[in-house]
């Protein structure tokens, strides 16, 4: 597909550096992560179940679709368990169960608005934030100060 993308006056040395060192194919793919990040994610269709997640005595319940790790059974990530699900109004639910080798009492849920808001919290794996990336058809880059 083509499309014509019009850009200011102010904008166009930008654009015209971007296009000699990135090519316009690397250009053209640069767009499409940009919408794909600011864009919401898709909801789950037809596929929902109820997720409850339990810490203590505290239950949270809500209708979605796990994407990584289920009530049964969670994955590790970096030497913690977690499983992340879709709610069906499209926020991300990361449960950290803790470290793999045993229990942990600081055991946690957290919901995010979107994916950009989860790959900003620097307490999750970097490991997990891609994978969940990759599977929600989004780009992670982890950026290091250096």
């Amino acid at each position: 597909m083509k499309i014509n993308l019009y850009v200011s006056e102010e904008n166009a040395p930008l654009i015209d550096r971007a296009k000699r060192e990135l090519g316009d194919d690397s250009l053209s793919m640069i767009f499409v992560q940009c919408l794909k990040a600011r864009l919401p994610i898709d909801t789950p269709q037809g596929d929902l179940e109820t997720i409850v997640m339990q810490h203590g005595t505290v239950k949270k319940r809500f209708q979605g679709r796990y994407v990584f790790g289920s009530q049964e059974d969670a994955e590790e990530f970096e030497g913690v368990n977690f499983t992340v699900a879709l709610s069906k109004k499209g926020h991300l639910v990361v449960e950290n169960l803790g470290p793999a080798a045993g229990l942990n009492e600081d055991s946690s849920v957290t919901v995010y608005d979107d994916f950009v808001e989860m790959a900003a919290d620097q307490k999750l794996p970097s490991s997990l934030k891609g994978a969940v990336a990759e599977e929600l058809g989004q780009e992670f880059i982890d950026d290091l100060d250096i």
